[in-house]
């Protein structure tokens, strides 16, 4: 490697440093069936007499108080079926719909800014307006980007046209084909 990288700095990035642990995602509410990788920390036998944790990753039905890993899919079977979840800083989202899909993109290894991509299904979000960091969120037809708001978006399919619906109900949202 080229050691004029490292070089010269004593200082090293926390957000570097995290990038080997599991960006979590905290449910605070679950109804129906809603499936995702959940996060389970294990303490494990290491060497000798010392102990470990070690996380253990497994998709499956999610349950109130679960924690999920970003970076994988969320989805939903069910018109009904929904999940009400907490990002690290206090953001609230609310993703559901009858075959909903979203992925919270891992926001750990990306500060600050969060990026998400819904397939189809109705997702909500409030957003913290004090926090500095924008979210954007893409779908096939376009990508927003949202900094301190409140604000839902859904996928509607019927038949072969696809429409995205975009509800502001607090502050402003910037929307585009490229957000480039």
């Amino acid at each position: 490697h080229d050691s004029l990288l490292f070089d010269g700095s004593n200082e090293t990035s926390a957000e570097f440093q995290k990038t080997d642990e599991d960006c979590l995602i905290k449910v605070l509410r679950v109804n129906g069936n809603v499936t995702g990788t959940v996060v389970t920390k294990v303490k494990t036998k290491a060497c000798g007499e010392e102990y470990k944790w070690v996380n253990i990753r497994e998709k499956k039905l999610i349950k109130e108080g679960d924690m999920i890993k970003a970076g994988e899919p969320i989805s939903t079977e069910n018109d009904k079926d929904f999940i009400i979840a907490q990002l690290a800083d206090g953001e609230n989202m609310m993703f559901g719909g009858e075959r909903g899909l979203v992925e919270v993109k891992d926001y750990c290894k990306n500060p600050p800014n969060v990026f998400m991509t819904l397939g189809a299904g109705k997702l909500g979000i409030d957003w913290n307006p004090l926090l500095p960091k924008t979210l954007t969120i893409c779908t096939d037809l376009g990508c927003l980007r949202i900094k301190g708001t409140t604000f839902s978006i859904e996928i509607l399919k019927e038949g072969d046209v696809v429409s995205n619906v975009l509800k502001v109900f607090a502050g402003s949202v910037t929307f585009g084909r490229n957000m480039e």
